[in-house]
């Protein structure tokens, strides 16, 4: 993954996990993979959630926005997993983007709680993510400044 290569060595190993949370059930690396990979990883979301609560909103959002659409998901990956047999490099959101530099400014590297630090202070979408999960963000984020 070339994201992978140019970040910082700080947050490569939250940057892969996410990067095979987001191959595994979505078509693109975005916040809420971000999230998973922080939730699988141990961090201060262990109190409130876990990472197969994550993984399943995640799918539950990507399902309901292509139902408005009148497409199913199941459908999508059925015509996906004969188009990509070999593993590919996904997408990565600019706002994912500008998390993982965020995080990594300045540090050495970049631990689970640092990078949710991060999204929970800079990302309206993570902070509006968590909460849809019943995370009390401002709790967390009162947490994770200690």
């Amino acid at each position: 993954m070339s994201l992978i290569r140019r970040q910082p060595g700080s947050a490569q190993p939250i940057l892969r996990r996410a990067s095979d949370e987001a191959g595994a059930i979505s078509f693109a690396l975005d916040v809420e993979h971000i999230v998973l990979a922080v939730a699988a990883m141990g961090s201060a979301l262990d109190e409130y959630v876990t990472p197969d609560d994550v993984r399943d909103h995640i799918e539950l959002r990507e399902r309901d926005a292509l139902a408005h659409l009148g497409i199913s998901l199941d459908s999508v990956r059925d015509e996906l997993d004969d188009a990509l047999a070999a593993p590919c490099d996904l997408p990565v959101t600019p706002e994912a983007k500008r998390m993982f530099a965020l995080a990594a400014r300045r540090r050495g590297v970049v631990t689970p709680d640092q990078m949710l630090a991060t999204l929970v202070h800079h990302s309206e979408r993570t902070r509006r993510f968590l909460f849809e999960l019943g995370v009390p963000v401002g709790t967390l984020q009162d947490r994770l400044r200690r």
